[in-house]
């Protein structure tokens, strides 16, 4: 339980959502042979790496959409004092 109270505390997660996490896991472990559990960590592995690279896309766009939204504020072309 030391580490669900430390990632609790770094990442703000309510201790009650860890030891959910926690719990499921425990059953898991206690119902599924070596190679399921396998599958089930590779899937989740998977699914983790797809929600990141959603994640990085969308900053990236946003980002993107940022710049030009303040190269259209602070550039102008056809009023003599512009920033």
């Amino acid at each position: 339980m030391k580490v669900i109270a430390e990632l609790s505390q770094r990442y703000g997660k309510e201790e009650k959502e860890n030891e959910r996490a926690e719990e499921l896991h425990q059953r898991l472990t206690e119902r599924l042979g070596k190679e399921e559990r396998e599958w089930v960590l590779a899937l989740i592995d998977e699914k983790d790496m797809e929600r990141l690279k959603a994640q990085e896309e969308n900053f990236q766009r946003g980002f993107k959409l940022g710049l030009r939204l303040g190269w259209e504020a602070f550039v102008c072309e056809d009023e003599p004092y512009c920033f």
